[in-house]
């Protein structure tokens, strides 16, 4: 066997172990804490990590395609982007009145909730700004979009969800169980869920339009909400600052994480991580190749010689 085949032999070998490793990892979970003024890292194991400090009450995030993390911060009407590396930017300002929920279309438009003002605005990926709704909202929060492309707001004030249609076209969605709705989200089934801020419960939408309670225990000020890789529930508390997790059924697992007095609001689900193997092995594969390209160097020298 020549030196050039072992040398493709070993450069081979790492990238066959690669193609079996998964590459997605386990995405890390962002949450807004406006008590502290800070958005925190959490791992799969509850473990949480600062990933920006010095915020003005941060509220709803949100990644794009890119994996930007979007966070509004309520208290100076803005909209700030994170790059992976906590490094911060403002997005935009215009037309924003106590920002709280972000949503982003399949086009790349961010929508926003203007608590304040009681509007919803959309910005375009340039920055442009503009009033896509104002009527029918009331103290509004989280938003959600379906599969269809229709924005769901919570009205906290009035008790009632908004569904705005991509013309913007609005229809008021009511319900007797609503209690201060702070939190709405889809499944990947499509399901709709909203959090009673008040009512201290979970609601889930049935086929007919009707709403029916979820989860109705261990629930201490439910605001935000997200769906994970396995697809249980996490919940964010704002009262007791505790982030808890429940199954597809409804069933408790159990506490994910508590930091208190942090008064966590909105969640959302980070970009995946590569898995530690699979990063192993990509630089095993740049270590071989290297040491490859070495030798293969030094025996022409000593051939040529």
């Amino acid at each position: 066997m020549t030196f050039r085949t072992v040398s493709r032999l070993c450069l081979a070998l790492p990238l066959l172990l690669l193609a079996c490793l998964p590459l997605h990892g386990a995405a890390l979970l962002y949450v807004s804490n406006f008590q502290t003024n800070t958005i925190e890292r959490i791992d799969e194991l509850g473990n949480r990590s600062l990933f920006a400090s010095g915020l003005n009450q941060p509220r709803g995030l949100a990644f794009d395609t890119a994996g930007l993390l979007y966070a509004a911060n309520a208290i100076d009407n803005q909209i700030l982007t994170f790059a992976p590396d906590g490094t911060r930017s403002v997005f935009a300002s215009d037309q924003l009145n106590g920002p709280r929920g972000l949503a982003f279309d399949d086009e790349g438009t961010l929508f926003v909730s203007n608590g304040t003002s009681n509007s919803v605005v959309s910005i375009s990926p340039s920055g442009q700004t503009s009033v896509f709704a104002s009527t029918n909202l009331s103290s509004p929060r989280a938003l959600a979009f379906d599969d269809d492309g229709d924005l769901f707001v919570a009205n906290s004030g009035n008790n009632t969800l908004l569904q705005l249609a991509p013309d913007g076209t609005a229809s008021v969605i009511t319900s007797t169980l609503f209690n201060r709705p702070y939190g709405v989200v889809f499944d990947t089934a499509g399901t709709l869920y909203v959090a009673n801020f008040e009512g201290d419960n979970i609601l889930r939408r049935n086929a007919d339009g009707t709403f029916a309670r979820f989860i109705t225990t261990r629930l201490d000020g439910p605001y935000g909400m997200v769906f994970d890789e396995t697809g249980a529930l996490i919940v964010a508390n704002l009262y007791t600052s505790i982030i808890q997790k429940f199954s597809p059924t409804g069933a408790y697992l159990g506490e994910l994480s508590r930091a208190p007095g942090s008064g966590p609001t909105f969640i959302v689900q980070g970009p995946a991580v590569p898995e530690p193997a699979a990063a192993t092995c990509l630089l095993i594969t740049g270590a071989l190749l290297a040491g490859s390209q070495r030798a293969e160097r030094r025996r022409r020298v000593v051939l040529a010689g």
